[in-house]
């Protein structure tokens, strides 16, 4: 009672309004809005978001997502990915080694020595003598048994793609200038690594086999049409080389527990 004989009476709030308040609360509100705010809030959450942003963010998170981004970024990282990509390099950017599983060659020297054999490009300043052959896959030679195919053109890697292509003449294989080809491409049946296939080479129409030859196996490559009896033309298979195995243009800080396949120019 009050002194004037009158009463106060306290009333609970059970009803909300349905309308946002026009002014700001100093008091951060217990349960979450259901509608997003026009104006982002100026201060960070302490939490991150059930949903992603439209938006990137302007600063970098100090700590990694655990789901992957659904767009690459446009900034590389500073770090090594955790997991392998899902989006591979492409055919045409990546270099191989082409061996021949030829049963010939496991007939030379020591049957249990598991050596390995490569095409291999033999530079010549003679352009006639600048040939295709069979030798031991090794890493001194890797600038010469390093490949690269791209819109049908074979070419040597050699670090640099694109300058010394596989031309044919006749039944005949040379090494050229890739910007003197003519219309013939380079394909290959198989690119599985474990399953040997066949070096097509495609020209007016017709259809041509490189190979080595039946009785000079050492001899340079030529090429063989689809009735010869050579039984080598379908002994190629590729092995691949990723950019891990290829030499870098710096240095690196950090000694690698591989040794690479292709000698260091440093």
């Amino acid at each position: 009672p009050s002194e004037t004989g009158g009463s106060v009476k306290v009333y609970v709030q059970d009803e909300y309004s349905s309308q946002p308040s026009i002014a700001p609360s100093s008091q951060p509100s217990l349960t979450p809005s259901t509608t997003p705010s026009a104006r982002p809030s100026l201060q960070p959450s302490s939490g991150p978001s059930l949903k992603p942003s439209r938006h990137p963010s302007l600063t970098p998170s100090s700590k990694p997502s655990k789901i992957p981004s659904m767009s690459p970024s446009l900034h590389p990282s500073s770090g090594p990915s955790l997991g392998p990509s899902q989006t591979p390099s492409s055919f045409s950017s990546r270099t191989f080694q082409i061996l021949s599983t030829s049963s010939k060659f496991s007939n030379v020297g020591n049957n249990n020595d598991g050596q390995t054999w490569c095409l291999e490009g033999k530079l010549s300043a003679v352009s006639t003598n600048s040939i295709l052959m069979v030798r031991p896959c090794s890493p001194s030679q890797a600038h010469v048994q390093t490949w690269f195919l791209d819109n049908g053109k074979l070419s040597l890697s050699n670090q640099n793609p694109g300058t010394l292509c596989v031309k044919d003449e006749g039944r005949s294989l040379f090494l050229r200038n890739c910007s003197l080809l003519g219309t013939s491409s380079i394909s290959f049946t198989s690119s599985d690594e474990n399953t040997p296939g066949a070096i097509v080479v495609s020209r007016n129409g017709k259809t041509f086999y490189v190979a080595i030859s039946t009785d000079k196996i050492f001899d340079r490559l030529r090429l063989y049409n689809r009735q010869s009896v050579n039984p080598y033309k379908e002994s190629w298979k590729l092995n691949y080389i990723s950019s891990t195995d290829m030499p870098s243009q710096l240095p690196s800080i950090i000694p690698s527990n591989r040794p690479s396949v292709t000698p260091s120019k440093m």
